[in-house]
């Protein structure tokens, strides 16, 4: 938990429970082939479908100073953890999905909780669907690999 405060007042609250796998490849994933355009946009295509770029993941691992290997050594993260390629890192996909409301004329929302469920990998083809009442109260989902949800966003505005 980490909270940033201003004077008296409590700003922002961050809580994270984190849940490591082990080193040894326990199931065999498919495997997912990368796409990439060579620069730190997503890949969207016309059905609104998205992928995350290798360079991107790997730009915010060094933004973010995450050094884990799974980010940007695919051949690790393939032989020694058991995942088919890259995993995006689950801070870029709520912040990929926040997209969606700031992209709006509404003011931005005033509170964020927000759920992992499955990783999304370098080269998956993710959707993010939303449902609610906007102004109010909005839950995002981002779908990728036919798994809905990956990851689950509950935005609020006072």
């Amino acid at each position: 938990r980490h909270a940033i405060s201003q004077g008296d007042v409590e700003c922002v609250v961050h809580e994270q429970d984190l849940a490591y796998r082990s080193g040894t490849a326990t199931t065999q994933a498919t495997q997912t082939t990368p796409r990439s355009s060579g620069g730190s946009d997503l890949l969207v295509d016309a059905d609104g479908r998205f992928a995350f770029d290798p360079v991107q993941v790997f730009r915010f691992s060094a933004l973010t100073r995450n050094a884990h290997r799974i980010h940007y050594d695919a051949d690790y993260a393939r032989a020694d953890e058991g995942y088919p390629g890259l995993v995006v890192q689950g801070p870029l996909l709520i912040l990929t999905m926040l997209e969606t409301p700031r992209r709006s004329s509404k003011p931005p929302p005033t509170s964020v909780q927000y759920r992992l469920d499955a990783p999304v990998y370098v080269g998956d083809g993710c959707h993010i669907a939303g449902s609610g009442s906007e102004g109010r109260a909005t839950q995002l989902r981002l779908a990728a690999r036919d798994i809905d949800p990956c990851a689950t966003a509950d935005l609020r505005w006072n």
